[in-house]
């Protein structure tokens, strides 16, 4: 896939005498300086100013034009001039590109003499507000001329917010007259920029879901919706239809909606809520050794399905690529670096519609023919071959650019995306996109960008549980909607409730949590419960306990307390409970009653069909 470029190619004319061969391929002709500031309006437009500087290393030759190829910009207004005045200016499109072309008026001739330009163009490709968030992307430099040199200043209005990261990092900034001025020092952009301005991310989601019974028997069945990753994404759920019967969290810390199908039903799920997206930006220099992960993650070290851990090429490679890196940041960097380089987007299939999951073995084998699941497979499964806790992510992840960021887009009009996770025991989870890395050349290890909002998380089985946007075979409707938005959705966050079950179980405590937002590390009377999700509840054993105290966690790690007391459950409360047992209850007392009045009439039959006995005469 294309990769954002800038490219300067000089075009030399000859003057005096041809050199001989070798000395043209040995020695440079001249050497290139930039001074490069790209200034941001408020209104997103963005000024890319250019001071440059050509010096001639030897007498024979002199610089006639000059060529800035622009990968994945659109531009306007071309400005330039040397010292002669303007200069004569030509743009053309091509393809993705665009290539500037600049005539000189200057004729500069001799050994160390230098030609001075100035070249300007406007786009609106730089920088993007998506919700509350800025971002900023600025092309990479082509390095591929030795003599090239350059500097970046980035100016973006003080407005747009704290910096929630940047790739690379500056090397000083400062605040002059309302603006925030960024200097990323000397040649530090051969892999761009990128960088992003706010405090978090808002998305909105609209998703349904697609439940079908077969059977001719009521059955179970579950879906999973977007659930909170502490310091990553906080979940708010405004609304789940219809109501499901439960909410769980499974061994991955999928939130697990329980819905009751009747036979040969179907039914349309349809959940609704805002997420906020935190940025992370991960220092791997804290990362911690394998030695010291849990041994509860083992599940996620194992051979699956795609995933083959124990394959001897899987093994050899991530063998070879982790041996001289002694953290498990270390060793998953070295991993996601060979993952991003030795793949290559498959975008034909993408055109094709061709979403046929290869697997990592398989992915090894079709190099130029991945998406998103390959690279995930291969981090996945390289990563276990190592020893370290890994598994798969997917979701939605909103880009700005499908060639520099592409998701897969298929025919059913839901966009979809699959990044991975690796647990490093001092960093917790930490999100990576080798697709996006491979993609765009940009750095998506040490930091994630807010645009990623999970759906589900699959350690234990690489197709479980099911994604949203899943469809009934022939249902081309569109299954997924989330969307970029600047208003945060208020909490409207009530107590817990408590019931005390008075009708079949008089030990048991039932607790509800009625909100949309989850209740982490619970604990009731100090004895810890765990994370109750939204709309979700569950019984513990009051312990003889009237009154309680309530302790928890919100998104952000602040303790909060509540007390309250059990409600005794009204008599509308356990009338359908009380009905389905009486009718439990009569049912079992007809049946057996059936079966000791057969026993009764059998024991009669035996008795009736005995042979009579006969005794013999006596005197006649």
């Amino acid at each position: 896939m294309g990769k954002l470029l800038i490219k300067i190619i000089t075009i030399v004319t000859i003057i005096l005498f041809i050199l001989p061969q070798k000395v043209l391929a040995e020695e440079p002709k001249f050497s290139t300086r930039l001074d490069i500031t790209y200034e941001v309006s408020e209104e997103g437009e963005t000024t890319v100013k250019s001071e440059g500087k050509i010096t001639n290393l030897t007498s024979n030759f002199l610089v006639s034009k000059y060529f800035l190829t622009v990968s994945n910009l659109d531009i306007y207004d071309v400005y330039a001039k040397d010292g002669q005045g303007d200069l004569k200016t030509e743009t053309v499109r091509d393809g993705e590109n665009a290539k500037i072309e600049l005539v000189f008026n200057e004729k500069v001739v001799g050994k160390n003499k230098s030609l001075e330009f100035y070249l300007e163009y406007k786009t609106l490709i730089t920088a993007k507000k998506n919700g509350l968030v800025w971002d900023i992307t600025i092309p990479r430099m082509d390095t591929s001329n030795e003599t090239l040199n350059y500097a970046t200043t980035l100016i973006i209005p003080e407005s747009v917010g704290p910096m929630m990261f940047s790739s690379p990092k500056p090397v000083s900034s400062n605040i002059s007259e309302g603006k925030i001025v960024y200097f990323f020092g000397e040649n530090t952009l051969d892999s761009g920029l990128s960088a992003a301005f706010g405090k978090y991310q808002l998305m909105n989601f609209d998703l349904n879901y697609n439940l079908n019974n077969t059977s001719p028997f009521p059955k179970k069945q579950e879906v999973a919706i977007p659930s909170d990753i502490r310091s990553r994404q906080e979940i708010l759920i405004k609304s789940i239809f219809p109501k499901p019967v439960n909410v769980t969290i499974d061994l991955d810390g999928n939130y697990i909606t329980e819905f009751l199908l009747k036979p040969f039903e179907k039914k349309e799920v349809k959940v609704t809520g805002q997420a906020k997206i935190y940025n992370r930006e991960v220092n791997t220099a804290l990362s911690g050794k394998i030695s010291k992960i849990p041994k509860n993650f083992s599940y996620l070290t194992k051979e699956n399905l795609y995933w083959e851990v124990t394959d001897p090429e899987i093994q050899k490679i991530a063998t070879d690529i982790t041996r001289a890196e002694k953290t498990v940041a270390e060793k998953a960097l070295a991993i996601y670096t060979y993952v991003a380089n030795e793949l290559k987007y498959g975008s034909e299939r993408l055109a094709k519609n061709d979403f046929e999951r290869y697997g990592a073995k398989n992915a090894l084998s079709n190099k130029s023919a991945a998406m998103c699941m390959e690279y995930s497979d291969l981090f996945i499964t390289l990563s276990r071959a190592a020893g370290i806790p890994a598994r798969e992510i997917d979701g939605f992840a909103l880009t700005q650019s499908k060639s520099l960021m592409p998701t897969n887009e298929n025919e059913k009009l839901d966009i979809l995306h699959s990044w991975a996770e690796f647990y490093d025991p001092n960093l917790g989870w930490v999100q990576i996109d080798p697709t996006w890395a491979s993609t765009s050349g940009l750095d998506f290890f040490t930091k994630l960008d807010t645009n990623h909002l999970a759906f589900v998380r699959r350690g234990a089985s690489p197709d479980e549980p099911l994604i949203p946007g899943s469809h009934i075979e022939g249902d081309t409707h569109q299954k997924v909607f989330v969307s970029f938005s600047d208003t945060e959705v208020e909490k409207e966050q009530t107590y817990l409730i408590l019931k005390d079950s008075r009708f079949l179980n008089r030990k048991n405590l039932k607790i509800i949590n009625p909100n949309s937002s989850t209740y982490f590390s619970l604990k009731i009377n100090n004895k810890l419960v765990g994370d109750l999700p939204p709309f979700s509840s569950l019984s513990i054993n009051k312990n003889g306990f009237q009154e309680f105290q309530v302790k928890y966690e919100d998104f952000e790690g602040r303790v909060k307390t509540e007390k309250a007391t059990a409600i005794i459950q009204e008599k509308g409360d356990y009338l359908v409970p009380g009905i389905i047992f009486l009718i439990v209850f009569g049912a079992s007392f007809l049946f057996l009653t059936l079966l000791i009045a057969k026993a009764r009439a059998k024991s009669l039959r035996k008795q009736f069909d005995r042979p009579s006995l006969h005794l013999p005469d006596q005197d006649r």
